[in-house]
């Protein structure tokens, strides 16, 4: 029942970021000067447009990809026949060579095997079949409607932000102690920076993703690499599993092709995949959310077997916020007993006793610096007024 509540939450979530990004960015002067016509009319404008860009990236990707689609399964069923006359007598070759105790005449894989092999299965289980299919079709289109009805809750969302972010605020101010307000604050403000930092990184992986794909097939000439791209980009936007699936669907479709040329792009995609996952990944999203490549990729695979999909997607962002708090409370117990220095940012080389010196050494030097640097700034400030 509150699934597309939930949904709702989440896209609103990512449609905030393109909605700030023209109120902050593109807009910057008008919302400076925020004029009462620009002030009721800019958060409209703002999500018009980020609907009108995400629809169309949807749009552009669906003409690359239906098309070439279309022509693929055409290009496939015209060819059948020949297709599995090749892949049996390649069969029946590999049994001659390797001595296999199995009769070459025996294997039978042509096209017209297969066609009255579907027939009489879905005629001995039409039943099961079309139960299959109303149920599948039924599925999908309870997903189509929850998404829909989630689109719209994002947008009432993001428009009415200012009002709902007052009211989460007076219910945590209403509910918590006052000591503990402040840090509910934060652990909010932490999470939404962290899954906002994380789709961000996200769409660069997948954009660098994509282009390497592309780029690559194209160099390699393998066919539909537009196509291709695009599935393998779109599917990469599931944090490193995602791109797989996309590689197999790839796959298949080149060897409706050439089957020797689907082979070499398991080999391409590979080695590109190797690169993404190992290096642009972990320095795209670990570089955003400040999590290193090791708990990056650990947090897909333990909320990934845990919750599926979306523990994918959600359990980077969640395991930045609790590194992030974990840190904090690491550092606040070692300056507690003085393991490190009072003004330390990160966890010690070496936890190591220190002595009182040591331990205020660092902020001396800070304190210092700052005080110089003001100085420099009062003299700087103090010229340009003799100057004037």
């Amino acid at each position: 029942a509150i699934s597309p509540l939930l949904l709702g939450i989440l896209i609103a979530m990512i449609l905030n970021i393109p909605v700030n990004f023209f109120e902050k960015k593109v807009f910057k002067k008008l919302t400076q000067k925020n004029g009462p016509i620009w002030s009721k009319i800019k958060r409209t404008v703002s999500i018009t447009l980020s609907l009108t860009l995400f629809l169309l990236l949807i749009s552009v990707g669906l003409f690359i990809i239906a098309p070439e689609f279309i022509k693929t399964c055409d290009h496939f069923i015209s060819n059948a026949p020949e297709y599995f006359d090749s892949f049996t007598n390649t069969l029946r070759e590999w049994v001659v060579k390797l001595n296999l105790p199995i009769e070459p005449e025996n294997i039978n894989f042509s096209w017209e095997t297969i066609t009255n092999w579907l027939t009489s299965f879905l005629g001995t289980n039409s039943n099961d079949v079309f139960h299959n299919v109303v149920n599948t079709a039924i599925t999908i289109f309870t997903s189509i409607w929850n998404i829909c009805i989630g689109f719209i809750l994002a947008i009432y969302i993001v428009a009415s932000k200012e009002m709902l972010k007052r009211m989460l605020k007076a219910f945590i101010i209403s509910i918590t102690k006052k000591d503990n307000h402040n840090t509910v604050f934060t652990v909010l403000r932490l999470a939404k920076n962290s899954f906002q930092d994380f789709i961000t990184g996200q769409c660069l992986d997948i954009i660098c993703l994509g282009t390497l794909t592309f780029l690559g097939m194209t160099l390699l000439q393998f066919p539909h690499a537009a196509m291709i791209s695009c599935i393998v980009a779109f599917t990469a936007f599931i944090p490193i599993f995602g791109a797989i699936v996309g590689s197999i669907i790839g796959a298949l479709i080149i060897m409706l092709i050439n089957p020797l040329q689907a082979l070499w792009f398991l080999v391409f995609i590979i080695f590109i995949q190797q690169i993404e996952a190992n290096f642009i990944y972990p320095k795209i999203i670990g570089h955003k959310i400040g999590l290193p490549a090791f708990w990056v990729i650990a947090s897909v695979i333990v909320c990934g077997g845990l919750f599926g999909i979306l523990g994918i997607i959600l359990g980077i962002p969640l395991c930045s916020v609790l590194y992030t708090l974990l840190n904090k409370w690491l550092l606040k117990r070692l300056r507690e007993k003085r393991l490190c220095k009072q003004n330390a940012e990160s966890l010690p080389d070496e936890i190591v006793s220190l002595s009182e010196e040591e331990f205020l050494s660092d902020t001396t030097k800070s304190e210092t610096t700052k005080k110089e640097s003001d100085e420099k700034g009062n003299n700087h400030a103090n010229k340009k007024t003799n100057q004037k």
